[in-house]
């Protein structure tokens, strides 16, 4: 029986690799198909092809035509334009064709979230040239309307949080000059401006948790080179409020 998946990328393939079983046992026994000689999980693998592509950069899963299984989209560069492709989960651990959709720019950054809030999920996409984000939205069957541009410039990964709990999936990414920007959602696939927060000297990725257990997501950041006494690298919080906003950072 098939337990989990997990996805790594090759240029311009995916592998995937099925998690066909596993135990704890420490006694002697037949080994069964999907376990080594240890008891320990065995992969069985395909590969399957992206497409004429120059490199695919990133991979991001998601159930985008609601029938409760895992589809993959990934950013890949074709020649100095760019591309997310998606190939939906058949449910027995195959996957269809990829089908490409036209990106203006090189994906370096991908999150999946129902932005507009009609049911079907969508993909954000940062782009690595200009540094704009762009979001696919979902038609609910597997495919996709084309992109809408925010003409917002991030430099690092996108995270998805509702930071102030309307329900609605807000954006939160490095921008320059060592920024934090929170990108809240109004709906209507429309966002509020930018909000910007300082973080230290090098910001290079953001994440999101809830780190004092008070109900609100917070961002933690990862900084290279940190600034004041911190020289060789400093991790950050910033506390959420209820309202969207953040405080200061805390290191």
């Amino acid at each position: 029986m098939e337990r989990s998946r997990l996805i790594s990328l090759v240029p311009a393939i995916i592998v995937v690799f099925a998690v066909a079983g596993f135990s704890n046992s420490g006694s002697a026994r037949r080994v069964p198909a999907g376990e080594d000689r240890h008891g320990e999980p065995s992969f069985t693998s395909a590969t399957y092809n992206v497409g004429a592509v120059d490199s695919t950069d990133v991979v991001a899963l998601g159930d985008f035509n609601g029938d409760g299984f895992p589809d993959i989209a990934v950013g890949a560069q074709v020649g100095r334009a760019g591309t997310v492709t998606i190939s939906l989960n058949q449910g027995d651990g195959t996957f269809g064709p990829f089908v490409a959709y036209p990106d203006a720019g090189t994906p370096e950054s991908l999150a999946v979230a129902d932005f507009d809030g009609d049911g079907a999920l969508d993909v954000a996409v940062k782009d690595f040239n200009s540094g704009t984000i762009s979001i696919l939205f979902g038609n609910g069957d597997g495919t996709f309307q084309p992109e809408v541009t925010y003409q917002v410039v991030a430099s690092g990964a996108l995270v998805v949080g509702d930071f102030n709990h309307d329900g609605k999936p807000d954006l939160a990414f490095p921008a320059p000059r060592d920024l934090v920007a929170v990108l809240l959602n109004k709906g209507g696939r429309a966002f509020q401006k930018p909000q910007y927060y300082s973080a230290g000297n090098g910001l290079s990725s953001v994440t999101v948790a809830d780190m004092n257990n008070d109900g609100n997501p917070d961002l933690v950041v990862a900084e290279i080179y940190g600034g004041g006494p911190r020289q060789n690298g400093a991790v950050g919080v910033f506390l959420g409020n209820a309202d969207g906003t953040f405080q200061s950072e805390l290191d």
